[in-house]
């Protein structure tokens, strides 16, 4: 465990003015609610308690690099990961040697059943991880470099720390941590907060938060420093279909702007509708890659047609048949229950301040 000294060095060094939030995190900490050797990498924040923080009076904020003019953001080259064996156990080759590139303005879906180096591939591009082999570069600089602290923004699956502060805190400790000023770290939560649909809960410590809500926190965890380029392990695990209209709102509006986004996820119907690429990993290898038009078109043709009866459906058809076709079937398209969801939560009809998403937790 850090000791206590450089753990509240390091609070008191996040911004002077934020006075409330460190007197909490002072007095909740002396209260053994938690650790600071207890904290993870989440959203593009990670704490060590020996550091001193960007935003204290004597510091200058990290500045911003210009992007350079590059049409990847993300590239890869024989990327490969190996756990070294404890033991008896053996060395687990988490990852076999991949090559990878995504587009400014892309989004990438990375499938795969659990154990399948989602997340190895993943926290190796936001530098947690170290590879075994090959080069990584998020525009065209190290995981690691500095100057990528508010360009790059991972979001993690595991559980938020700080729990104990209120969702408003925790988005203003990220903005500390990253450098931004008070007032515009706080016009970013409230935008973030409101578009998430969590300002109802502001008030609320985060441990009593449900998963759905927990994860919609830490997305704006990870937007908060409008990143360049946005790395999502399972975005959407645990959120009700509203939740996860809104989350493929915000990535859609998100890629028009240019960001670069690499999702790891287990929603197969969600990837397909947002995705323009898929990576198909498998025990570590890469099994599929491409457009999904690449990977899931068939040599069968559509033709849909809207205000023909049964009767000239049947002619149709059979003029097909004349001409060499085969048709298959004639029946009516229907649509999937995410879009229902949606149109019902466009409608207006549901009031998400009164139910959380996944748990039915009431606010």
């Amino acid at each position: 465990m850090l000791s206590p000294k450089p753990s509240v060095r390091s609070l008191a060094l996040i911004n002077v003015n934020r006075v409330g939030v460190i007197q909490a995190i002072r007095r909740r900490q002396a209260a053994g609610e938690f650790a600071f050797d207890q904290l993870i990498a989440c959203g593009t924040m990670s704490v060590k308690g020996d550091r001193a923080l960007p935003c204290s009076p004597g510091h200058k904020k990290p500045r911003r690099i210009p992007s350079r003019h590059m049409a990847t953001a993300i590239s890869a080259q024989q990327l490969a990961v190996t756990f070294p064996g404890r033991g008896k156990k053996a060395a687990v080759r988490a990852l076999l040697p991949l090559d990878l590139e995504v587009g400014k303005g892309r989004i990438v879906g990375v499938l795969g059943p659990n154990g399948s180096g989602k997340t190895t591939l993943l926290r190796v591009l936001a530098g947690l991880q170290q590879p075994t082999s090959g080069t990584v570069t998020l525009l065209g600089e190290s995981p690691k470099h500095r100057s990528l602290l508010r360009r790059v923004a991972f979001q993690s699956e595991g559980a938020l720390p700080l729990a104990v502060l209120s969702a408003p805190e925790y988005l203003a400790f990220l903005g500390a941590e990253l450098g931004l000023s008070n007032a515009e770290s706080d016009q970013r939560a409230g935008q973030l907060l409101e578009r998430l649909e969590l300002t109802h809960a502001k008030n609320r410590r985060i441990r009593t938060f449900s998963s759905g809500m927990c994860k919609r926190l830490a997305l704006a965890g990870a937007l908060i420093a409008e990143p360049e380029v946005l790395l999502l392990d399972e975005p959407t695990a645990g959120l009700d279909p509203f939740g996860t209209a809104t989350v493929m709102e915000i990535l859609r509006e998100l890629t028009d702007k240019g960001t670069a986004i690499l999702m790891a996820s287990h929603h197969l119907l969600e990837v397909e509708e947002i995705c323009d690429e898929v990576l198909l990993l498998y025990q570590g290898v890469v099994h599929a890659r491409g457009t999904l038009q690449d990977l899931l078109a068939t040599d069968e043709q559509s033709l849909i047609v809207r205000g023909l009866d049964p009767e000239a459906m049947q002619q149709l058809a059979g003029d097909a048949r004349r001409r060499g076709g085969d048709v298959v079937r004639i029946d009516r398209p229907r649509d999937h229950l995410f879009a229902l969801f949606r149109r019902l939560g466009r409608s207006g009809d549901v009031d998400r301040t009164q139910t959380d998403d996944s748990t039915g937790t009431q606010s």
